[in-house]
């Protein structure tokens, strides 16, 4: 599961493949998986400009700069320069990816524009939204879904459903064009993260809601082994928390992570986890 974390004012993501580090203009990419007949290896890529993000899928980085500009590289394809994706439209982009797809976002449509099996998508259609749908502002996607908020706090998701990571209902198993959580309508969403199977998000009032494959408690305990509908985290009976109000979350492969200020005032914060990357690799294998 790709997942960034900061180490300084560097940004690491874990990745099936290896890791990618990026900092500035600089992109390091980790290759210890053999993607092809080729062995594990480093490789520093140095950019133009500045890098605003970078997304992985199971055997691609790619890379958004401050410009907009996008570019695209397999990951074990060493010593070349990451190849230019020119959308041809103007505005501020997001990218975002599950394993196999890379997605950038622009205002309120979708292009796909990488497939791990075909390369580059061409041509490239926007993807669009429910009419009405606001600027997305934020996006993040799981092993195989997407998740998207706009600028008034609506959740929509996209891809495929079995584990109930869309959130839309048992009914519905893949969705190929965002579809609105109905459920959170009126709530204002200010933040959307992604597991491996599972969703949370983060409201302004300080709530948070899970759904998705809850195998191993990542979505809370006592609950379903799969959430199709958004649930809400009860602080103190789920996480055991004195606080009432939660103030930032985040997913990895199984888990998610709350945080929660004491006091309000403070810059103390305690987290608390549900769930567990360390889980067997099978039922009855070892644990990872």
């Amino acid at each position: 599961m790709k997942k960034p974390f900061a180490r300084g004012h560097a940004h690491i993501i874990s990745t099936w493949f290896g890791s990618v580090e990026y900092e500035d203009r600089s992109v390091r990419i980790s290759v210890v998986a053999a993607i092809k007949a080729t062995s594990g290896g480093e490789d520093v890529v140095e950019m133009a400009d500045v890098i605003e993000n970078v997304v992985c899928t199971n055997l691609h980085v790619a890379i958004l700069l401050k410009s907009g500009e996008i570019r695209v590289r397999r990951a074990d394809d060493v010593g070349n320069v990451p190849k230019v994706v020119d959308l041809k439209k103007q505005g501020q982009k997001i990218l975002v990816a599950n394993d196999h797809e890379i997605y950038a976002v622009i205002g309120s449509e979708i292009y796909r524009i990488w497939v791990d099996a075909h390369g580059e998508s061409r041509p490239k259609r926007a993807i669009r939204f429910p009419p009405r749908t606001a600027r997305i502002v934020a996006a993040d996607g799981g092993h195989e879904h997407t998740v998207y908020l706009d600028e008034h706090g609506n959740v929509y998701t996209m891809g495929t459903g079995t584990r109930g990571e869309l959130g839309i209902g048992s009914n519905v198993y893949e969705a190929g064009t965002p579809a609105l959580v109905d459920l959170l309508a009126g709530i204002r969403v200010t933040k959307v993260v992604c597991g491996g199977w599972h969703t949370t998000v983060l409201t302004a009032d300080g709530d948070a809601y899970t759904w998705g494959w809850n195998r191993y408690g990542q979505c809370g305990s006592d609950k379903a082994p799969i959430l199709h509908l958004p649930e809400p985290i009860d602080p103190q009976d789920d996480l055991g928390s004195e606080s009432d109000r939660i103030d930032d979350v985040a997913a990895s492969e199984y888990s998610t992570r709350f945080t929660v200020k004491p006091d309000e005032d403070g810059d103390e914060t305690t987290e608390f986890v549900l769930g567990s990357d360390r889980v067997p690799i099978n039922d009855f294998g070892e644990q990872e």
